[in-house]
């Protein structure tokens, strides 16, 4: 879930409040709540020796303050660990707008997409059993099913793949109905993936393999195999797999869990509280339906930066965190793992506010946004370094950021510590290939339509969508560059990353990237035949406006660390 870097930048200087300390949050016995040492009790992973971190603490003060002022959050929960050891966990505010309860370390907030880690090495844990094969077709453990594609598709599908999103799967929220709540059985999630009606919404846009495309399916359909593989529920794999031997005893997918338990924060979303029940599903858990504490997080960093034989063998641990694809998003600097954004180079503020790009200092994250909450968590493993933050605000209601304050925390710990750094890179626009991108695009998913993109006499690149045109919906024909393939496309009020998907790292334009869909290029000598054999669709306005929206929040939900 990306952002553009320069909407990225823009919130962490935002949050940059390196000149303001503020006084520590409290309990409500009055007593600063930093390195509370209640909820950490392993003697190699303790807060006893806290560091205060004046600046960090006044960059959350600022963040929460802001939050409630706008009426999108009421509380945070942040940790910070340092050379492997949990050196900061904080609470601000409260669980709720309407609470005078506050947020502890322990406070369990939903986590979004973060459950996607959980899921990639629940999974790993099994294929270092030998129980599943990341190669292997899933077929292999999902006898009988299918995807709509062209023939072989589906057969083309591994664990690999689809932890790593190159699965090539659409969304299925995006064509069809909200998803956000649904059958909370535990055989809910095996039902979908063998019902026509709700695999008719999830179809295959490319060729597996092809290239990244971040997707919620893929990660659905990862919690699947690691039921058949483990013959347990997928949340139940979870547990014993990952929650268990790290100490997680504040991690769980269920909401009786929740709903017994009185140290949880209820959701922020448009102004209005959602109490912790208000939506769950089996279907979507392996994708982003866990809850954690901030506490919790920082025991999975701390398996992120040492590992833990009870957990994944050196060899799984190192794989999880590789960069297996690029996601083409930032120029050639990040890439994606199984579960984990994985950046090779990595940027940090300096004392004088300047941004800078130090070589060689890997970054391995993942954030979640999911109605009414927010989380990241962020390690650099050379550091031995972690900063998480979950929160309870949306960000579509402009709630501030929880990777606002990591900046300053890394400025605070380890900046000092790193190589010289090298300026960071400027945008690579190269208009001198626009020429790669002229022509006519298919969209076989049928939610924007075919397409064709057309020099326009500034020299910008300009795209003509005939099915927005029909269904009376606005958009501004230029792709605005922002990067060397990555272009801003504004529709409704909206505002859509389009990226340009080349053949190899320098050839062809072959697709046009928009997330939930994908345009993909029709060779010149075969664009009047497909024309022709194209039928005419009637257009739903609603439907297609929907299916925009939903791209656009989709979108909107992710942070670039850098």
């Amino acid at each position: 879930m990306q952002r553009s870097r320069t909407q990225a930048l823009a919130a962490l200087l935002l949050g940059f409040g390196l000149s303001t300390p503020t006084a520590f949050a409290v309990e409500a016995s009055g007593q600063p709540i930093v390195g509370d040492a209640l909820s950490v009790s392993s003697e190699s992973f303790d807060a006893r020796r806290p560091l205060t971190l004046p600046a960090t603490t006044a960059c959350l003060d600022n963040l929460l303050t802001r939050g409630r002022a706008g009426g999108t959050l009421s509380g945070i929960a942040v940790a910070v660990m340092l050379d492997g050891r949990l050196v900061y966990h904080h609470g601000f505010g409260t669980v709720s707008p309407a609470s005078a309860q506050p947020v502890l370390p322990t406070t369990r907030f939903r986590i979004g997409s973060v459950t996607k880690s959980l899921t990639a090495t629940a999974l790993l844990s099994l294929a270092d059993e030998g129980r599943v094969h990341l190669h292997a077709p899933v077929t292999r453990l999902l006898p009988g099913f299918a995807l709509d594609g062209e023939p072989g598709w589906s057969d083309r599908l591994t664990a690999h793949l689809l932890l790593s999103h190159q699965g090539g799967i659409g969304e299925p929220d995006v064509v069809g109905p909200d998803i956000t709540d649904g059958p909370r059985d535990d055989g809910a999630l095996a039902a979908a993936f063998y019902d026509p009606a709700f695999l008719q919404f999830v179809p295959l846009m490319v060729a597996p393999g092809t290239f990244y495309n971040y997707s919620n399916t893929n990660f659905m359909l990862a919690g699947l195999l690691a039921e058949r593989a483990a013959g347990q529920p997928y949340r139940e794999v979870v547990r014993r797999r990952v929650f268990r031997p790290l100490g997680m005893t504040r991690s769980t997918f269920l909401l009786s869990d929740v709903a017994k338990d009185n140290d949880v924060a209820s959701g922020v979303f448009h102004q209005n509280v959602l109490p912790p029940d208000a939506y769950d599903t089996a279907i979507q858990r392996p994708a982003g339906y866990a809850w954690a504490s901030v506490d919790d997080l920082a025991r999975f960093m701390k398996f992120l930066v040492d590992g833990n034989r009870a957990v994944l063998s050196p060899h799984m641990w190192r794989k999880l965190q590789t960069r297996h694809v690029d996601t083409r998003q930032l120029l050639d600097l990040e890439g994606y793992g199984y579960g984990l954004l994985v950046e090779r180079d990595s940027g940090f503020f300096d004392s004088q506010h300047r941004f800078n790009l130090y070589p060689g200092v890997k970054v391995v994250w993942h954030d979640g946004a999911i109605d009414g909450y927010q989380a990241v968590m962020v390690t650099v493993p050379g550091q031995r370094f972690g900063y998480a933050a979950v929160l309870n605000g949306d960000l579509r209601d402009a709630a501030p950021d929880p990777v606002e304050c990591y900046q300053t925390a890394a400025l605070e710990t380890i900046v000092s510590r790193l190589g010289p750094p090298s300026p960071w890179p400027g945008p690579d626009i190269q208009r001198d290939r626009f020429g790669d991108y002229l022509g006519e695009y298919a969209d076989r998913i049928n939610i924007t339509g075919p397409g064709t993109v057309t020099l326009g006499p500034n020299g910008n690149l300009n795209i003509h969508l005939p099915a927005l045109d029909e269904a009376g919906i606005w958009y501004d024909p230029v792709l605005h560059p922002e990067n060397r393939d990555n272009f801003t496309f504004f529709v409704l009020d909206l505002s859509l990353q389009l990226t340009g998907i080349r053949e190899g790292s320098s050839g062809p334009v072959k697709y046009l990237r928009l997330r939930p869909t994908v345009l993909a290029r029709v060779p010149p000598e075969e664009a009047a035949v497909t024309r022709a054999a194209t039928p005419r669709r009637a257009v739903d306005a609603r439907a297609l406006e929907r299916a925009l929206r939903a791209i656009a929040r989709e979108q909107a939900a992710g942070k670039i660390v850098n």
